[in-house]
């Protein structure tokens, strides 16, 4: 982690959620904005949350200013696809990163419930893509990775290229 005081720090830290992803997408664009700022550092730990870590992924990736993404806890769920986004990527050496398959409870109509179903599937084809595109993971460690619940660490993380290195 850089201690420079012309680094911004933000802390992920919460569930992602719309407001909470509103918070940050906020906070960075001050970030950016501010001449004195020379890089961003997102501090992750964060237990995941919903498809709003596209908002923030966006606002990372189409930063002008380089913003680094630094596990300091869990990075689990969609908190995976903030990290993503990072112009560098880093975790300490006591991360603990966790992917699962998608998981929610359906009742009503069958028409509604495959419908669900049906865009459940297309955004694990976006999520997997992104992973892909981002990492170095195989066909077959993706799909061990996002089946179920399967944590792994950093060394882990730096090998299958979720991260840039180890701080």
């Amino acid at each position: 982690m850089n201690f420079n005081p012309s680094t911004k720090k933000i802390w992920l830290i919460e569930t992602i959620t719309g407001p909470f992803a509103i918070k940050i997408c906020k906070e960075i664009e001050l970030a950016i904005l501010d001449e004195s700022v020379k890089l961003i550092e997102i501090l992750i730990d964060c237990n995941g949350g919903n498809g709003t870590w596209r908002l923030i992924g966006s606002f990372i990736e189409s930063s002008p200013k380089p913003i680094h993404t630094v596990v300091i806890g869990q990075c689990a769920s969609a908190a995976v696809y903030v990290l993503q986004s990072g112009h560098k990527r880093y975790a300490t050496k006591f991360t603990t990163f966790l992917t699962h398959s998608s998981g929610f409870g359906l009742q009503g109509k069958t028409d509604h419930i495959d419908k669900i179903i049906a865009k459940e599937a297309r955004d694990k084809l976006f999520r997997d893509g992104y992973l892909f595109h981002k990492t170095k993971l195989s066909d077959e460690t993706m799909t061990e990775l996002t089946s179920g619940e399967n944590p792994f660490g950093p060394k882990e993380a730096l090998e299958y290229g979720f991260i840039d290195g180890i701080i």
